[in-house]
């Protein structure tokens, strides 16, 4: 699954509570959505999220709120296998 895919994921889940008080509860009791949220923070930020639940809530809003993640677009392009990459240099 991309990164595109996992924050949208995330942000429906999100979407189906109304406040942060809301979420912080679903976040004590699903381990699979905390431990996303951990995970999803390291890739965007490139630190560790530490802390409790409160600070987990906070990181989800500050993943959906990222100006780099909000216009995050799915891939409408491939490279082949065979395609080399080179670094434009003026």
């Amino acid at each position: 699954m991309t990164l595109f895919e996992r924050i949208e994921r995330l942000r429906e889940h999100v979407g189906r509570f109304a406040n942060a008080r809301l979420l912080t509860g679903e976040l004590g009791r699903n381990a699979e959505l905390k431990n996303e949220v951990k995970q999803l923070y390291s890739l965007v930020f490139g630190r560790q999220l530490t802390g409790c639940l409160h600070c987990i809530a906070d990181a989800v809003f500050e993943i959906l709120n990222n100006k780099n993640t909000m216009g995050l677009k799915p891939i409408e392009y491939l490279l082949p296998a065979s395609a080399l990459l080179h670094e434009h240099r003026n």
